[in-house]
């Protein structure tokens, strides 16, 4: 960690992001989070880097410490030794010579001058080991605040750490669930097109062979093909509104870990379940069968005054809500799918079908 910055291990952080698909706001607000760990994080390692250092010094000024107790030791005690021995020669000096010799004055002179660089040596020795031991008292000081230092860095990256990865882990369940719902939107979008090229080509048949048993025959499957497309949009719709459902659970957690934002969020919320129970009122609809026994020729002419009319409005509305963005266009789209074939079954009379 100690050759990278803050900033490489932002960037590597906001690419991961930009790579799951978050939107610009919620990798802003990631990475600012992720930017105050990361410096409490190397915060931590400098500390711990410091405080190992202080132990290696705290190891060696006291080793070197011990040296110095134990020539102090062996200096005193090699001087009391010489001490001893001057005084003996000095006392025998003083019988052979006498008080007031010449002699014994030199002998003296020389007494002295052997004690004067033991004494110095001493002195030496006491004054080195007062700095080595001021020295390790400021390293002592200076562990223990670092010590203090760490034990607080830990408890704010305790405190915080838990709550950052549960925004994490919610942020990638949300972007996976978010790619599941476009990958759904443009298949969903494939088949609206799948859709449309059936209704065209249907149109074209009966333009073309109204009369013609080929052509019919190609009629009835792609109404078969176009049953089965309007079965698995509907499990779409079913399915999206399943995914809609666990994105409000996921974001009501995201609304729990921050609360500056809890009331927009509880709106978005309150409008994406509006839009799940209006697709699952809709599926109700499609799913009723129909009421009523009679025959298809005493229903064609109702059919045919109204269907029309009612397809066109319907087609109205579909276009204003697509442009003001409104998210029930899916459930229009159905409705005029479900008239379309409605009205190609009543268009006909009961020949044109009784092949």
């Amino acid at each position: 960690m100690e050759n990278k910055s803050i900033q490489d291990f932002v960037e590597v952080y906001r690419q991961k992001c930009e790579k799951a698909g978050l939107k610009e706001e919620d990798i802003e607000r990631l990475v600012s989070i992720y930017s105050r760990q990361v410096s409490i994080r190397l915060e931590q390692v400098a500390q711990m880097e410091a405080l190992k250092t202080c132990r290696i010094l705290l190891e060696k000024y006291a080793y070197l410490a011990q040296l110095y107790v134990r020539f102090v030791v062996g200096g005193t005690k090699y001087v009391t030794e010489k001490k001893e021995q001057l005084k003996i020669i000095q006392s025998g000096l003083k019988d052979y010579f006498g008080e007031s010799t010449d002699k014994m004055e030199k002998v003296q002179q020389g007494i002295e001058s052997l004690k004067q660089p033991v004494d110095e040596t001493k002195l030496s020795i006491k004054s080195h080991i007062e700095i080595y031991e001021k020295k390790v008292m400021e390293l002592e000081q200076t562990k223990i605040q670092l010590e203090k230092k760490i034990n607080e860095l830990q408890e704010a990256e305790s405190g915080n750490e838990k709550i950052q990865m549960e925004i994490e882990k919610i942020n990638l369940e949300k972007a996976e669930l978010l790619v599941k719902i476009e990958e759904y939107n443009n298949m969903k979008v494939e088949m609206e097109q799948i859709k449309v090229q059936l209704e065209s080509k249907i149109n074209e048949l009966q333009e073309a062979e109204s009369g013609n048993k080929k052509a019919q025959m190609e009629i009835e499957k792609i109404k078969l093909e176009k049953k089965e497309l309007l079965v698995k949009l509907e499990e779409f719709d079913k399915r999206n509104a399943e995914l809609e459902e666990v994105k409000n659970e996921l974001e009501g957690k995201i609304i729990e870990l921050q609360p500056k934002k809890a009331e927009n969020e509880k709106k978005g919320r309150k409008r994406q379940l509006k839009n799940g129970e209006g697709n699952l009122e809709k599926e109700e609809l499609l799913a009723k069968p129909k009421k009523g026994g009679k025959k298809k020729a005493e229903l064609e002419s109702i059919k045919c005054e109204g269907e029309s009319e009612v397809i066109n409005r319907e087609k109205a509305e579909y276009e204003k809500k697509k442009l003001e963005g409104d998210s029930n266009t899916t459930e229009i789209s159905s409705k005029l799918l479900e008239n379309s074939m409605s009205e190609l079954e009543g268009g006909q009379d009961e020949s044109f079908w009784n092949f």
